[in-house]
């Protein structure tokens, strides 16, 4: 830590180092945690005024960050720095930063770096020309600062939307989303933001020709950056009203404009703003007939501009020299460069069209991975469900067989008892076994194409039927031990209603198959003496054969009424008979 300390204190002492000093010096004792946001700070604070030593402050925090593991400080750190690197013109570094930047905060579901970081990489490729996927990347990070009304992400995605617009000079759409851009920075009081987005508005006014509302907004723009000491912003500025005056005719006051601006480029090291403004005062100087002077500013950035990895400012590049030698009548290096131009401008489009083309191939491959990967793990829950439901139908099986081979060989000699057990086991347990199984196939036949929710219906349908099957065996063992005397009937005073409303449960998916509706017209609080089993075991039987012998659609009535001392049950069918 002190080692990094003295190298920073050898830098020069400019007024931005100064102050850089001061930080440092104030931040000896702090925790790692609050020096790094101190450095990240200044780096941001002075990304527009001292880029290099922003670049040094960042870096610093960087490697405080990798000494105490601070992913979330290192991912916000790598987005400034992409920025500044950015706004230099290596578009490469800057990626490379923003794409390190996006995996850290992704991993620690950090949602607003995330979104910022979209964010950064949708202006890096907007600078390489690329609209399409800067529009795409733009809107990802859009989508996840709206999920959270993250004010501040939303104007820098809305303002980064308008410039692809502008570039692509649909300045209808651009109008739109730097007007909104402005409104959400006067909400929250940022004050830069706002002046950025009004300078693009400007822009706008100038290409509908309506300079002197331009003018005006250019003014109060540049009032805004000197109050709040944005001195690279200034060119943005300065550069709009050279294009005024230029428009106006006014070439010595586009001169000077031009040349405050690229003086202000050439100290923030700024590869757009050094470009952009030689190309502008050669062609200023071409109009006036100065083409030795132009010459030499095309001179001085061609290399720069030709190794560009801007597309951007390449096409800016080759289409002002050919204007310039047009104004000087060599029409051969027109020609040279106009071609070279249009060449490649065409390579851009068709790269754009493969770019596109591979962005959605790409995104329905993931998609198409991600709806797999789902559909695996919907399936495997599945199987494991139908699983659990099977072992228990097997276990319900076993205890049957184990019930009916004890019973045959308890009561080998009483065959007219065995048979009448017989009868009713398969009479009771036919029905709900055949749903099961039924239930059971759907779901595992792949030739049956059903739906999720028509799936989830079919397993709680087994759940269903698994449970009632389990309770209609638990009575016909009651009744086949009183049967061989194992067991004593046991009155007692039981609601018939409460009874009812239980044997109707475990007959109602039967019923329902065949659309037949089973009324219970018993009374609540209907009391009665009798053996509750055995009252069930009846009942039920009765129900079984009423639905089994109505047509489809039909109705089954239950009720009760007294005689006497008596309780009689009726259960009544509109069916065909036995």
């Amino acid at each position: 830590m002190k080692t990094l300390f003295l190298i920073l204190f050898l830098f020069s002492y400019l007024p931005a180092q100064n102050k850089f000093d001061s930080v440092l010096e104030s931040m000896k004792n702090k925790p790692d945690s609050a020096q790094i946001t101190v450095l990240n700070n200044f780096c941001w604070r002075y990304r527009n005024i001292d880029p290099a030593l922003a670049i040094k402050a960042g870096e610093l925090a960087l490697k405080l960050c990798d000494e105490s593991n601070n992913k979330a400080g290192k991912s916000k750190t790598l987005g400034y720095l992409s920025t500044i690197y950015r706004d230099r013109g290596d578009y490469q570094k800057a990626m490379n930063l923003t794409l390190e930047s996006l995996d850290l905060s992704i991993a620690g579901t950090d949602w607003k770096q995330t979104g910022y970081a979209y964010n950064n990489m949708a202006s890096i490729y907007r600078l390489m020309g690329n609209y399409p996927l800067a529009l795409e990347t733009n809107y990802k990070g859009l989508k996840i600062f709206d999920e959270h009304n993250f004010l501040e992400g939303i104007a820098f995605c809305k303002y980064n939307i308008g410039l692809i617009y502008l570039r692509q000079a649909n300045f209808k759409k651009a109008l739109e989303y730097f007007e909104k851009t402005v409104s959400i920075r006067k909400k929250i009081g940022d004050k830069n933001g706002e002046a950025k987005a009004l300078s693009r508005i400007a822009e706008l006014y100038v290409e509908w020709e309506n300079y002197s509302r331009a003018i005006s907004i250019y003014n109060e723009v540049e009032s805004v950056y000197n109050e709040i000491n944005d001195i690279k912003s200034l060119m943005t500025v300065w550069m709009g009203r050279a294009l005024v005056f230029e428009k106006l005719n006014d070439f010595n006051g586009a001169l000077a404009e031009s040349k405050k601006a690229l003086a202000n480029a050439n100290s923030f090291n700024d590869a757009e703003g050094v470009i952009r403004n030689n190309c502008v005062i050669g062609l200023l100087y071409a109009k006036q007939g100065k083409y030795d002077e132009g010459l030499k500013c095309f001179n001085k950035i061609k290399d720069m501009a030709l190794n560009s990895s801007s597309s951007f400012l390449r096409l800016n590049f080759l289409e002002s020299i050919s204007k310039f030698y047009s104004y000087e009548k060599d029409y051969n290096n027109a020609y040279k460069y106009l071609s070279m131009y249009n060449l490649f401008k065409d390579s851009i489009e068709q790269r754009q069209k493969n770019s596109v083309i591979a962005e959605v191939e790409a995104s329905y491959l993931t998609n198409k991975q991600v709806k797999e990967k789902e559909l695996i793990q919907n399936d495997l829950e599945h199987q494991k469900k139908l699983m659990i439901y099977w072992i228990v139908i097997l276990f319900v099986f076993l205890i049957v067989i184990v019930v009916i081979v004890f019973l045959y060989n308890a009561q080998r000699k009483a065959n007219a008892i065995k048979d009448k057990l017989f009868g009713i086991i398969a009479h009771d347990l036919k029905n709900p076994f055949s749903i099961l199984m039924n239930a059971s196939q759907i779901l595992t036949d792949k030739e049956w194409q059903i739906t999720q929710q028509e799936r989830d219906q079919y397993l709680e349908m087994i759940a269903s039927s698994s449970k009632k099957t389990y309770t209609l065996l638990d009575n016909l063992l009651f009744w086949s031990r009183t049967q061989i005397k194992k067991i004593s009937l046991n009155p007692k005073v039981i609601d018939l209603y409460e009874v009812l409303l239980n044997t109707i449960d475990l007959a109602n998916d039967q019923a329902i198959n065949k659309n037949i509706l089973i009324e219970n017209k018993v009374l609540p609080a209907c009391n009665i003496f009798a053996d509750e089993e055995v009252i069930k075991l009846v009942v039920r039987n009765l129900i079984t054969n009423a639905i089994k012998f109505s047509n489809p659609g039909g109705v089954i009535i239950i009720n009760a009424y007294r005689e006497n001392s008596k309780c009689v049950v009726l259960v009544e069918d509109n069916g065909i008979g036995i």
